[in-house]
């Protein structure tokens, strides 16, 4: 069987605001969805509502993206998850259908919220013995902690043994491992990061993400003293261009100031590494993407922006999930 070409013809998002205290804590991500959707079609005349045949979408907002982008109700749609991937999980599904010749346009949608997830938003529900962290999943066996046969085949450097007897960690501890079985040291990471911003500062003022960030009408929400959103009051409507976390005027001198996260450790013993200026941020947001066959796109006349070659999927120890988004 010949596999067709899949191709990405375009994509648009939101601007990324801080998870939780951002901006868009008081939008709802099915209206930013479906406003996407539209502005994408919108900006591609050539592609008509009924030529797409399936709805992707990474996070479980269900069927109602769709029908508020005016879709027609024919279309299919599925939700996908994994985890940090979720969004480029979903536009692999539908570029796999494409190439197995299933259909020939599809959107794919992601949307990330982690102020939920970090405590902010809907209250939490009370945990029972059923709920919450199993236990039992501190126990490994043999197999689980040690590095597989073919470590090197994908690493290079092994993973420090303090590490692979290390309990379950969070994503912060996950970094701190990172930068120790790297060796890397603060100053190292806090340059990576200085650069980052000053490069993504830079794009921003070049334009590059003129044609991917689309302004977005959203509502500015009222936080209380301890930062919580506060539903019952409505703020002014504002226009959300531009994402929260950037930070041109980052330095290492500002960057050495800032102390280490709450709650991790070292195990190793060495320093602290990881901090707020080095790490990545809590975001929310939506993107959207127009995925479909490169003939239907040669037949239509559309230029793409790139064709999907292939994928691949793999895991890792959980103690250096860093080294796996």
């Amino acid at each position: 069987m010949r596999l067709r070409n899949a191709v990405v013809v375009d994509g648009v998002r939101t601007a990324f605001t801080k998870g939780g205290r951002g901006k868009l804590e008081a939008a709802r991500m099915d209206d930013l969805g479906a406003y996407l959707i539209r502005a994408l079609l919108e900006r591609n005349p050539k592609v008509k509502p009924t030529m797409i045949e399936d709805l992707g979408i990474g996070g479980n907002l269900g069927r109602g993206v769709g029908h508020l982008a005016g879709l027609p109700a024919e279309i299919t749609d599925f939700s996908s998850e994994r985890a940090c991937a979720t969004s480029q999980e979903t536009a692999q599904r539908i570029s796999m259908a494409i190439m197995l010749d299933q259909y020939d346009c599809g959107i794919s949608v992601g949307v990330e919220r982690m102020g939920r997830q970090m405590g902010g938003g809907m209250p939490r529900m009370e945990m029972t013995r059923r709920d919450g962290f199993n236990p039992k999943s501190g126990e490994r066996t043999k197999e689980q902690r040690d590095m597989p046969p073919n470590h090197f085949d994908y690493f290079s450097v092994p993973i420090p043994d303090y590490i692979l007897d290390s309990p379950m960690a969070s994503m912060t501890q996950t970094g701190q491992n990172v930068c120790e079985m790297y060796d890397l040291t603060r100053e190292e990471i806090d340059a990576f990061s200085m650069r980052s911003q000053h490069k993504l500062a830079k794009a921003y003022d070049a334009g590059i993400y003129k044609d991917e960030v689309l302004p977005v009408e959203v509502e500015d929400p009222v936080f209380d003293e301890n930062g919580k959103w506060v539903p019952d009051e409505i703020g002014p409507m504002v226009i959300l261009d531009r994402d929260e976390g950037v930070r041109p005027n980052t330095t290492m001198e500002v960057l050495a100031t800032l102390p280490p996260v709450r709650g991790i450790v070292s195990y190793k013993p060495g320093p602290l590494l990881i901090m707020a200026g080095n790490s990545c941020s809590t975001n929310a947001g939506v993107t959207v993407q127009l995925l479909m066959s490169e003939e239907m796109a040669l037949k239509l006349g559309i230029e793409f922006l790139a064709r999907v070659i292939g994928w691949s999927n793999g895991g890792c120890k959980q103690q250096i999930m860093g080294v796996g988004p």
